[in-house]
Formats: structure tokens, sequence, C-alpha cells
């Protein structure tokens, strides 16, 4: 009970700082007029937090923790981020069609990424691995590449939006 309850301290421990740390960073992004910098700096601390999980010894469960802390407080804060850019992608009449798609593309992928997963944790030696533990850190691994792989896309495609700007109209137009 001690490992479970431990794990759902970090886990609460890991969504009160997101919940922080989201609107700061949001807010930050959206003054600075950099979403995307912001953005690959989610990805990154992400995807290293991720690729920690396969390399960390499982009797090191402190650097697990931190581990999946990082990357879990990455990925939801980067969503914050990620979601600003939704409008350089879209007309407004279109965001909720847009967004939509995006979740039902990711959605799919993300579920035939779960269905290898499981046949390789499931089944190891089918795959040449040694055991559930090797099947682990593959699993890490390739989630890893996966958020690396389908985010190039959005960094070389997706422009920078403009910043909204905190005049009203009149205030815009009498500068």
């Amino acid at each position: 009970h001690q490992a479970t309850a431990t794990w759902g301290y970090a886990s609460a421990a890991a969504l009160a700082v997101t919940a922080v740390l989201s609107p700061i960073v949001g807010a930050l992004a959206d003054q600075t007029r950099r979403r995307k910098p912001w953005l690959l700096a989610c990805v990154l601390v992400g995807v290293a937090g991720t690729l920690a999980l396969a390399f960390t010894p499982a009797w090191a469960w402190w650097s697990l923790l931190l581990a999946f802390g990082a990357a879990f407080i990455a990925f939801a804060t980067g969503n914050v981020v990620y979601d600003s850019l939704l409008p350089a992608v879209a007309e407004s009449h279109e965001l909720h069609a847009v967004s939509a798609r995006g979740f039902a593309w990711g959605y799919i992928g993300g579920g035939v990424l779960l269905a290898v997963h499981l046949a390789l944790l499931t089944m190891p030696a089918r795959f040449g691995l040694a055991d559930a533990a090797a099947a682990t850190r593959v699993v890490f691994v390739s989630v890893a590449v996966w958020w690396v792989l389908f985010s190039i896309p959005l960094f070389r495609t997706v422009p920078e939006p403009e910043a909204e700007s905190a005049l009203t109209p009149v205030e815009e137009a009498a500068l």
C-alpha cells in the first residue's frame, strides 16, 4: 500500500505544479509571441523525463517518480501552449472541427501505439526481448521517439501566431 500511496502523492504533486505553472507559461508564451519555443521546451523536458523512465534502474524509485513528474508536468503544460496555436491553423468558425479532428487522430495514433506496447509487454520473447522489464524500457523509449516524431510537423509547418493585444480596437487605432 505504501508504493500506491507514494505514487498517488507524486501524481497529486505533479498536478499541483502543473496547475500553478501552466497559466504562467501560457501567459509568457502569449506575451512574448514565442509559443513554439515554449512548446519545444515542454517537448524536450517531457521526452527527457520519458527517456529517464527507460534508463533509471527499478530500485531507484525516487528517481523514477521525479522522471514521471517531469514528463507529466511538461506534457500537461505543453498542452496549454499547444492549444494556443490552434488559431494559427484554423479560422474561428472551424476551430471546433479542427480541434476535434486533431484529438481524434491523436487518439487513433495513441491507440495504435498502445496496442503495440501491450503486445510487447505481454509477449516480450516473441519480439526478442528477455522479459517484461526489457519490454517496459523499449516502451518508454518508443514513447519518447513517438513524441519527438509527431512534434516535428507542428514545429515545421504551424506559424507562430501574433500575440493578442490587451488594448481595445480604439486604443490600438490611436497608436
